[in-house]
């Protein structure tokens, strides 16, 4: 017996991402699917010869990968003057992070953003 798996972010199922053939009660995808997408997924039976089932009800799944919390500022402090061409960042460690980006600019809508770096 095979099976006919079909993954599609639309509920049409016009243009799967996924549509193989298998013969196991599992599957995983090769590729990873997009993160904050929902995905409507179905599958049929072929038996020998023609035998074709009918689609079951497709169901969905979301992907919703885990992110950790943004780290909290400490210095300088919001709004603050200085005279310090060079000042220092400093932030609350975020459980779970290994690395920082740090950006900088002068537009408070991030439109040219300067990488000073990614600290550890």
């Amino acid at each position: 017996m095979e099976y006919r798996l079909q993954v599609n972010d639309q509920p049409d199922f016009d243009l799967p991402v996924v549509d193989v053939l298998v013969s196991a009660l599992i599957y995983e995808p090769a590729a990873p699917l997009k993160d904050a997408t929902t995905y409507y997924w179905r599958v049929q039976a072929l038996g020998g010869g023609d035998t074709v089932s009918l689609w079951s009800d497709a169901w969905t799944i979301t992907i919703d990968i885990a992110r950790p919390t943004a780290p909290a500022l400490s210095s300088p402090t919001d709004r603050s003057n200085t005279t310090d061409t060079t000042p220092t960042f400093k932030w609350s460690k975020v459980t779970g992070a290994f690395r920082y980006q740090v950006q900088v600019d002068d537009d408070p809508s991030f439109g040219s953003p300067a990488d000073i770096g990614i600290g550890r």
